[in-house]
């Protein structure tokens, strides 16, 4: 079912045009902007929106059936199916967030919630290859994403809001 709402959800994410007057949702907005998000997924609501890397890298997140959506284009020809929610279910939601990563679209791939603060997020799996951490982060005008590939320099990702 969320394969379906994710499909659904992404057709509209392809457009380039900013809308007029772009926030970041506030906690203060999120339910407004977003009646969506759970109280567990509203301090994510910074990640929501359609983001640029460069001139060819996207990813874009919606929130829709009790969970947030992603897809990236890293590059021509990649892309990453991503999804956060807090339980297996709307019905079963237990308040622990899990960034489910399917690179390609294939295999999932589920890291935990470690750490959270205002506009941060850092999602974890010990037992990974690589990443073993996620990290997404809103700074003054851009949505960093850094994965720790147990190299000596992380892999970031800096995206500015489209």
């Amino acid at each position: 079912m969320k394969q379906l709402v994710l499909a659904v959800a992404l057709l509209g994410c392809g457009g380039s045009t900013k809308p007029p007057d772009t926030v970041t949702p506030t906690e203060a907005t999120v339910a407004e902007v977003d009646p969506e998000l759970s109280p567990a997924l509203r301090p994510l609501a910074f990640m929501l929106g359609n983001w640029a890397l460069g001139e060819e890298g996207r990813e874009f997140w919606v929130a829709a059936a009790g969970a947030m959506y992603g897809i990236a284009f890293p590059a021509p020809g990649e892309f990453e199916v991503m999804i956060i929610d807090d339980g297996d279910s709307a019905a079963m939601a237990d308040g622990v967030l899990r960034f489910i990563a399917m690179p390609g679209g294939t295999t999932r791939t589920e890291f935990r919630v470690s750490s959270t603060a205002e506009n941060i997020a850092t999602f974890s799996n010990p037992e990974h290859d690589s990443p073993k951490t996620i990290t997404y982060e809103m700074t003054d005008d851009a949505l960093v994403a850094t994965l720790d590939r147990d190299t000596a320099k992380p892999t970031r990702f800096v995206y500015s809001m489209t």
